[in-house]
């Protein structure tokens, strides 16, 4: 494979004994590891993937339990997957990386492949591509969008000097796709908030792209919209408002709002 750059190392990794790590480059981008028990059978593959939230997000696959099918063809019963660091090597409980389990199969049966067999790749597969990011927008009431036309939506609400976008799920692509709508659905007026319902990865992923939606506006140079309610806890994350003329965004014991003259959005 050119460009793969093998390396191999030997250790001894907890309870597992010695082990042949070998890792190589795939896709001229990502580094893939794989570790070889002394039986020359492969027990764990690892790698990091990009991820909107966390960066470089880990993967691991773990292959157990393997069985002769005939003739030496040893091949794994169980295949285990899970995304980012699992911490807890003691079984106590606690995961400070968050990892968690994604994909799990049980394998009853094997055939080998007739000898010089090659799998043909359907055309379908073969030439798909990504689609592009599909936006719709609907009017609900006076001054508010649903924004949707995929998987996830936001909805924007409009105030006298500035725009407040609630959700920006996905990744960024999603994000500047519904700026964009946004822009022609409330021309003239920057994205000043963002307020973020709840801490999971699908309605965060966009959130970089939104928050710099305010600096890139010539209404509001240096500034950036601001992330206004989310996190784990649910605590709100934002601070006092700026903009002219409006006293939004602050804190009291129903939450955080967001209000300028008739227009107002508590979390």
């Amino acid at each position: 494979m050119p460009g793969a750059n093998p390396i191999v190392i030997t250790r001894n990794e907890q309870g597992k004994g010695r082990i042949r790590a070998v890792s190589f480059m795939a896709l001229g981008s990502y580094r893939v590891q794989c570790g070889i028990n002394d039986r020359n059978l492969v027990e764990r593959i690892q790698t990091y993937f990009p991820n909107p939230v966390v960066g470089d997000l880990y993967y691991e696959l773990v292959l157990t339990n393997y069985k002769d099918f005939g003739n030496g063809l040893m091949f794994p019963t169980t295949f285990h997957q899970h995304h980012d660091l699992d911490d807890d090597l003691e079984g106590e409980g606690v995961n400070v990386s968050g990892g968690h389990n994604s994909f799990g199969l049980t394998v009853a049966s094997v055939q080998p492949n007739p000898a010089g067999a090659a799998p043909t790749v359907p055309d379908a597969a073969r030439t798909a591509t990504i689609p592009p990011v599909r936006v719709e927008s609907t009017k609900v009431a006076d001054g508010f969008w649903y924004v949707g036309g995929g998987t996830h939506a936001s909805m924007a609400v409009e105030f006298r000097d500035f725009v407040t976008v609630i959700e920006a799920p996905l990744n960024e692509d999603r994000s500047l796709a519904v700026i964009a709508e946004v822009k022609k659905l409330i021309p003239n007026k920057p994205i000043r908030y963002l307020v973020s319902t709840h801490h999971h990865w699908d309605h965060l992923g966009g959130v970089r792209g939104v928050r710099g939606a305010g600096r890139r506006d010539h209404r509001a140079p240096g500034r950036q919209s601001r992330l206004l309610c989310g996190g784990a806890d649910g605590e709100a994350v934002g601070a006092e408002a700026r903009s002219a003329g409006a006293r939004a965004a602050r804190r009291s014991r129903r939450g955080l709002h967001v209000r300028e003259g008739r227009s107002e959005i508590t979390c």
